[in-house]
């Protein structure tokens, strides 16, 4: 990859990563990916192997970070000033944009434990409490769109 794009003019480079990641200026592992189920990733020099081989600022947050501001900046939430972002894959991750800003302090928002309620007809034995605690191979006849919408976080935005 670094080759190829060394054939081009770059000025500055944003990355969007899987996380978890380090987003604590304080930490040495600053901008690092973290603990992921992807270990050969785990502590790799990201950001610095990126500055290294093309000498240019490197911005690195995580991937649904990127498509929050990304939205706000030239998507569907330009005309807010903030905004959620959530997907489901391997995981359940969620960015925000709060008054303009993302919403990040020493770490990333963990948005996957979002609290949910219980479905009325939901016959799963155990209880549940999040999203991320919830995953497809448990659950009877609830995905993911209909647990967010359950969300405390979605009663929150609704109710302004």
């Amino acid at each position: 990859m670094i080759e190829f794009f060394k054939n081009y003019p770059i000025k500055a480079i944003g990355v969007g990563s899987f996380g978890p990641i380090d987003v604590n200026r304080e930490n040495p592992t600053y901008i690092n990916i973290t603990s992921t189920a992807k270990k050969d990733w785990w502590y790799y020099p990201f950001t610095q192997t990126l500055e290294d081989s093309f000498s240019v600022p490197v911005g690195f947050n995580t991937d649904v970070n990127a498509a929050a501001l990304g939205e706000v900046i030239l998507g569907a939430a330009q005309e807010f000033d903030s905004c959620s972002y959530i997907t489901v894959g391997t995981g359940i991750g969620a960015g925000a944009i709060v008054q303009g800003k993302l919403l990040q302090w020493l770490s990333h928002p963990e948005m996957g434990q979002i609290l949910v309620r219980r479905h009325p007809d939901d016959t799963m034995d155990k209880p549940r409490s999040s999203i991320i605690s919830t995953d497809s191979s448990q659950t009877n006849d609830s995905n993911a769109f209909e647990l967010v919408q359950n969300s405390l976080l979605h009663q929150a935005i609704q109710e302004g």
